[in-house]
């Protein structure tokens, strides 16, 4: 969809069916807003998934998508952290589960052992 994705993504949710999990994917596009923008990027998703389970896939740089542990890391180290988090009406935010780190856009990947549950 084309547009602002901070005002979009309202829209862009709705306009999956009901009966499909709407998936927003940010990968290295986060980056490219202000801090106080990203925030209201997870404000919007977190008001889209008032009435509805919303997931987000998120690889950015440490530091950069405002709900994703860093883990630890150095801001501007070199690699992105990737994450998913789930939004829905019994939550009241959208906080990702870094699931791995990988490096050079992708090209390498390092996945974290699953949690045992």
């Amino acid at each position: 969809m084309a547009g602002d994705p901070v005002g979009g993504v309202s829209t862009a949710v709705a306009a999956v069916p009901d009966d499909v999990l709407p998936v927003v994917l940010t990968t290295w596009s986060l980056s490219r807003f202000a801090r106080p923008r990203r925030l209201r990027f997870v404000d919007a998703l977190v008001a889209a998934s008032t009435t509805r389970t919303v997931a987000w896939v998120s690889v950015e740089g440490v530091g950069v998508a405002p709900t994703v542990p860093t883990l630890g890391d150095r801001p501007a180290s070199g690699h992105s952290i990737m994450a998913v988090a789930l939004g829905g009406p019994a939550r009241r935010d959208l906080t990702g589960e870094a699931v791995g780190r990988c490096w050079s856009r992708g090209r390498f990947v390092s996945w974290f052992p699953s949690p045992r549950r």
